[in-house]
């Protein structure tokens, strides 16, 4: 878990309009392979989730772009198994190291585009580090 926190914080594709969609397809893909090799049990909270979830999904039957509706329902579920992969360990502290090892990665891009000018990562507002956006990267270095 580790791993997938550090690059949820570190991945950067290069490509305008694509920084956010980059970090979603870590997580799906991480939390895929980690479920595939450590499937929690499934208690009572999380048949709530899961119905709730579904409820959510019925708003997809009056959205008005309904291919957006999906992607953005998608990103629930990977929330989800996030959540019930997360609540399955024990020790979640491979992944607070991951996502702080990942984090000052990015805060150093950051002082680097913020008093020297780096232009490593293009950027939209900055200082964004990998994020494009420098509210972003300020959210995540709250974090």
């Amino acid at each position: 878990m580790g791993v997938v926190a550090f690059l949820l914080m570190t991945v950067f594709l290069p490509v305008p309009g694509r920084f956010t969609k980059t970090r979603w397809a870590v997580l799906a893909i991480g939390v895929a392979v980690l479920w595939y090799f450590n499937p929690g049990r499934v208690t009572w909270a999380h048949v709530i989730g899961i119905v709730f979830i579904m409820y959510a999904g019925l708003s997809l039957l009056w959205t008005f772009n309904f291919g957006d509706g999906i992607l953005q329902f998608g990103k629930f579920g990977f929330l989800a198994l996030a959540f019930c992969i997360g609540a399955a360990r024990g020790d979640l502290r491979s992944t607070w190291i991951g996502g702080a090892l990942g984090a000052g990665v990015n805060s150093v891009l950051v002082v680097g585009q913020y008093f020297y000018g780096w232009d490593i990562v293009p950027q939209a507002v900055a200082p964004g580090g990998t994020f494009f956006n420098k509210n972003i990267a300020a959210e995540t270095a709250a974090l």
